[in-house]
């Protein structure tokens, strides 16, 4: 997929799986995409969530957007910030 694909995807899909570390543990829970465009994927959470926590000690996270017969998954790896 091209990167306009992948944002058309993700927008078009915007719940959305996400896997951050705690510790050596990790943590996956489903999110709400705020934008997906040129300058990066937005969500937002609140700051004294453990999500946010766990992103500020380790900022590698995992995206996992899938359509709605789950017939495509895209998962995207990245770094966190703020």
């Amino acid at each position: 997929m091209t990167k306009e694909e992948v944002l058309s995807f993700v927008s078009e899909n915007p719940v959305f799986s996400l896997a951050t570390v705690d510790g050596d543990r990790p943590r996956v829970r489903f999110m709400m995409l705020y934008r997906a465009d040129a300058d990066g994927i937005i969500f937002t959470t609140g700051r004294e969530k453990d999500v946010n926590k766990q992103m500020q000690a380790n900022p590698a996270v995992e995206l996992c957007f899938s359509n709605g017969d789950h017939s495509k998954q895209v998962r995207i790896e990245g770094t966190a910030g703020a």
